[in-house]
């Protein structure tokens, strides 16, 4: 895990994320620390968990998973949510929000229900891991 200027981390996630739909939620940052990224049905405090389905839109935990709780006492700061399957629930990413496009081949799923969190990883020079 690196530290890196947070805002730069922002900057990347919302260009991959334009080009390959790897996020359900991206958040503000500023300042220097560890970017996290969390699969999307990992809760995080105040920042939207849908868990890839449209019944949870709007929900925003008021506590953190304790993986995340540990990150952020480690330096960590969430900057995003990652797109998966509904509920976790199949083998292509797919849900109601978007299909995360494999940066290898965009003709392509990343695959597997964390393809949004895979697929950043690959894409990313800033963030080394994702919450999955």
């Amino acid at each position: 895990m690196k530290t890196v200027d947070l805002a730069k981390a922002v900057e990347e996630a919302k260009k991959l994320d334009q080009k390959y739909n790897f996020f359900t939620t991206i958040a503000s940052a500023s300042g220097s620390g560890i970017p996290i990224v969390a699969k999307d049905n990992i809760c995080t405090k105040d920042i939207e968990t849908t868990a890839g389905s449209e019944i949870l839109k709007g929900y925003k935990p008021t506590f953190d998973a304790t993986v995340i709780s540990r990150l952020k006492a480690a330096g960590g700061k969430v900057i995003g949510k990652n797109t998966m399957d509904e509920f976790g629930f199949g083998t292509f990413a797919t849900n109601t929000y978007k299909i995360p496009k494999n940066p290898l081949d965009e003709e392509r799923s990343c695959g597997g229900s964390s393809g949004g969190s895979a697929g950043y990883v690959a894409a990313s020079k800033l963030v080394d891991f994702a919450v999955s």
